[in-house]
């Protein structure tokens, strides 16, 4: 007898679906519920489906959108933030770690693009498809200031420049706090800063 021959093991299953579904049904709610407090001091608009719940909207021209997404057994909650970008680069910048030094050394992983800035270097691990247009964007030290705010004031794990979007990612607690005006509009005005053409 196998499972769906099985009426009590069949139960329990459709038993496990169902409470599977209302678990999801009930953070979404409750997720999208958080989300609509944006709207109070942003121009933009809620866009869910059954797994996603994200904020699209509009910060001084600029198109951007805040995302949840769902933590598992291992991994926290995060919380992702995309604005649209004319910048033509490809990269991606983490904080510099043991793990990181090591494949380096062992030439598992390729070396970190130097900016010429001793404590950004040492600080962060930057990777581009193109050393030059990295080098270039980033030799202002207000661009490599905003970065470093980025990571330190608000914790950000990574900052990627792909497909025409900035993008950062960081883990957390509570998304109320995280959704708030004082924390998020700062974020958005360094994204918009690093995204201008």
């Amino acid at each position: 007898m196998n499972l769906f021959t099985d009426p009590s093991k069949l139960s329990i299953l459709v038993f496990i679906v169902a409470a599977i579904i209302v678990i999801v049904i009930f953070f979404s709610k409750k997720t999208k519920k958080e989300f609509e407090t944006l709207k109070n001091f942003l121009n933009g608009r809620i866009v869910a489906n059954f797994f996603s719940i994200k904020f699209v909207g509009d910060y001084k021209g600029s198109l951007f959108e805040i995302k949840q997404i769902p933590g598992g057994k291992n991994t926290p909650p995060k919380i992702k933030l995309k604005m649209r970008t004319l910048r033509p680069l490809s990269v991606e910048i983490y904080k510099h770690s043991f793990i990181f030094s090591l494949l380096e050394k062992l030439r598992i992983m390729r070396k970190s693009i130097k900016t010429g800035d001793i404590q950004f270097d040492e600080t962060f691990r930057i990777s581009a498809s193109s050393d030059m247009r990295i080098v270039s964007f980033l030799s202002s030290s207000e661009k490599r200031k905003l970065i470093h705010d980025l990571f330190e004031e608000n914790f950000f794990r990574s900052f990627k420049i792909k497909k025409g979007y900035i993008e950062i990612i960081k883990p957390y607690n509570n998304l109320e706090d995280e959704l708030k005006q004082e924390n998020i509009m700062p974020t958005l005005e360094m994204l918009y800063k690093l995204a201008l053409a």
